[in-house]
């Protein structure tokens, strides 16, 4: 049992990271097995249905955004945390941003499952921010608005389109986007407390292995 639910996490798990144009509720069950490179013999000895799959997806999506909300509050170390919670944003914008609304329009049941799970986290990080101000290392900030510009904003970022119009390279935008928001959360005294270079590789990594998929 616990072999098939790897297996099945393992296929859906391609739509997750197919092109994130594709709006895959609305695929064909040979489509859908075609990005999951089987047969649809043998994608049906996993999902009895199209609808179970897109459940799986959604289930992988509220599981990823729950756990990365699991902010330990208790952590001395708030400047590791507060880059968890940066490369979050940007992973949580590149898999979720097209697929929600696609969701919403498949079934409004599994949106409002992932709606919640991005509740669950806001919440979560608001709590980090007030816990970072009150400790002396974060500057006073709205979390509502930071949470919803960083949405906003790097759901730009992330559309080739407005890159290429405005002349700027996804690598240097996101450590652009990264240094000014640091700059707001950041008190200037602990900045240098913040691993730079973990945050150089970590966009250097996440567009190696993305980017082709924008």
């Amino acid at each position: 049992m616990v072999k098939n639910k790897e297996t099945r996490e393992t296929l859906a798990s391609k739509l997750v990271s197919t092109n994130r144009s594709i709006n895959i509720t609305s695929l064909k069950v040979d489509e859908i097995a075609k990005i999951m490179e089987v047969s649809k013999v043998t994608m049906y000895k996993y999902f009895s249905s199209k609808e179970e799959i897109m459940e799986t997806i959604s289930e992988i999506f509220v599981r990823y955004i729950r756990n990365g909300a699991n902010i330990n509050l208790n952590d001395g170390n708030f400047f590791d945390q507060y880059l968890n919670v940066f490369e979050q944003s940007i992973y949580l914008v590149y898999f979720t941003s097209n697929h929600l609304n696609n969701f919403k329009e498949y079934k409004i049941e599994l949106y409002n499952k992932l709606s919640q799970a991005k509740q669950h986290r806001a919440k979560q990080i608001s709590d980090f921010y007030t816990k970072g101000e009150n400790l002396g290392f974060f500057h006073q900030v709205n979390a509502s608005l930071l949470i919803l510009s960083d949405e906003l904003i790097l759901t730009q970022i992330l559309d080739p389109s407005y890159l290429i119009q405005n002349g700027l390279s996804l690598e240097q935008t996101l450590l652009d986007y990264y240094q000014h928001h640091k700059r707001i959360v950041v008190l200037d005294k602990y900045k240098t407390s913040v691993d730079d270079q973990r945050a150089v590789n970590f966009i250097n990594k996440f567009i190696t292995k993305n980017s082709h998929n924008l």
